[in-house]
């Protein structure tokens, strides 16, 4: 008896999972980006009703010391997302905000935009990780972290945050 119990348990388990599993994929969070020479591209269509924009490729780059090398040349900050292998909120957070045309629009034009891995990626030690994802805007020149952000939040609450960056003074 106990036996069948457990394999009814199980049995359940797994059918509930993929259907979890199977709502992620309609919306698009468990398609994991793909790497390209040294960079993650992400490139989704939304089709749901709460994200119903076809999405803009954005390119992140994967070596941090490389996209530190570029914003002190481009005279721009650095953006440096820290996320985990099997993260639903960050492949969330990539798919959705960092699709969103403002978001992508502003990256393009004021940051050099970087991703790492919390446990396998460098990134500089004065960068503390309290969860993921995790979002760092740093000074390409001094290196001092000017905002961070940790989780998942929506487009508006990045615009506002870019807002707030247009304040501060290098």
């Amino acid at each position: 008896m106990k036996r069948l119990i457990f394999i009814m348990y199980i049995t359940l388990f797994i059918q509930a999972e993929e259907d979890i599993s199977s709502i992620y994929r309609v919306e698009g969070y468990n398609n994991p980006p793909f790497h390209r020479n040294g960079r993650i591209e992400v490139q989704e269509e939304y089709n749901s009703t709460s994200f119903n924009v076809q999405s803009e490729f954005y390119e992140f780059q994967t070596d941090y010391d490389r996209a530190s090398e570029e914003a002190k040349r481009d005279n721009k900050y650095i953006f440096l997302l820290v996320t985990e292998e099997f993260c639903q909120w960050c492949e969330k957070l990539i798919g959705t905000v960092f699709q969103d045309r403002k978001i992508v629009d502003i990256l393009k034009e004021k940051y050099v935009s970087v991703i790492v891995d919390k446990n396998n990626g460098f990134y500089p030690s004065n960068v503390g990780i309290t969860g993921v994802p995790s979002v760092f805007i740093i000074h390409p020149k001094s290196g001092r972290i000017l905002m961070d952000m940790v989780g998942y939040h929506e487009v508006d609450f990045y615009l506002q945050r870019f807002k707030e960056m247009d304040t501060i003074e290098n």
